[in-house]
């Protein structure tokens, strides 16, 4: 009782001072008890009722939301019937399961950031689907541009297919740090700190619930 006692307390400690998930498991090795210790944290560090301030810019909140941060773990794969038989349809499908955990953390807006803060999520809906439409275009372009050149090499034209294909794979890099700067962007500044890896922004909803603590899912 009482190494679990330190483990938690060190475990507080860690996460008081910014620390990682993978610092926990140095003191909580099992990966879902770790991820538990961590939303239970930030759950009820930023628990009901949320300070009176703005969270982005300290002036009087007039909004109350509160955010959900999801993990996916767990993930394996799990082929049923209906995998079966559309392989021998001659198509492939894969089916996975997976364990979610989430979390939620409450926090006060006022309308000037809220606001500011929707237009945010919508740009960031915008450049996530230029970044989809972009990757799938240039996942396309760029085996076959390299395809061609290989194929066809000696070939004076083929060497604008294989500029074709070094271009697709740059769209695919610039792809995805669009959509990486897209999920950044739909989480306000002031509240980037709260997730840590494997935790993720998932919504943000106003109102106010009844708790903000872990809820486990399977799919």
């Amino acid at each position: 009782m009482s190494a679990q006692v330190d483990a938690a307390t060190i475990a507080s400690a860690i996460l008081d001072r910014g620390g990682t998930i993978k610092e926990l498991r140095q003191h909580i090795p099992d990966k879902e008890d770790a991820l538990r210790f961590f939303a239970n944290y930030q759950a009820d560090k930023y628990r009901l009722p949320p300070p009176s301030a703005c969270c982005n810019c300290g002036a009087p909140s007039s909004i109350m939301t509160h955010f959900s941060w999801r993990a996916t773990y767990a993930t394996q794969f799990a082929p049923n019937a209906a995998d079966v038989l559309l392989l021998f349809a001659g198509f492939v499908r894969i089916s996975t399961s997976s364990k979610f955990m989430e979390f939620q953390t409450h926090h006060g807006f006022c309308g000037a950031c809220w606001k500011k803060h929707w237009m945010k999520r919508g740009l960031a809906n915008l450049l996530e689907f230029i970044g989809l439409l972009g990757g799938v275009i240039c996942l396309l372009i760029a085996p076959l541009g390299f395809a061609v050149y290989i194929c066809f090499r000696n070939d004076r034209q083929a060497a604008s297919m294989l500029w074709g294909g070094i271009l697709g794979v740059a769209g695919l890099i610039a792809a995805f740090f669009i959509i990486r700067f897209a999920s950044m962007l739909r989480v306000p500044r002031s509240l980037r700190q709260i997730p840590r890896f494997p935790f993720r922004y998932f919504k943000v909803k106003k109102g106010n619930p009844m708790s903000g603590f872990p809820v486990e899912l399977q799919q």
